[in-house]
């Protein structure tokens, strides 16, 4: 009995890790707002990631200006710290 006690508390906490692991990030969802806020970027896929205030911006934006229009508005949002831009136009 105790092994299955023991088995179904382990289950529990790797489904307690997966579930807290799959939350999303309040600053991520800072900077995704900053994005949606500036008309130029309006359906451009942009993937944000963040590690202790540092963002990190990946995609392709359609042009030069749309990619610098996000890397400003992410530097704006509050709490982010520094940015990394790994977008790359299409445009080139």
């Amino acid at each position: 009995m105790k092994k299955i006690v023991l088995n179904v508390m382990f289950a529990l906490a790797l489904g307690t890790c997966a579930v807290a692991h799959a939350e999303s990030d309040p600053l991520v969802e800072k900077v995704k707002a900053a994005f949606a806020a500036e008309p130029a970027l309006n359906g451009i896929k942009i993937d944000v990631t963040n590690k202790d205030g540092t963002i990190t911006l990946a995609g392709h934006p359609d042009t030069g200006q749309q990619l610098f229009k996000a890397a400003v508005a992410a530097e704006k949002t509050p709490g982010v710290k520094f940015v990394i831009n790994e977008m790359y136009p299409k445009e080139q």
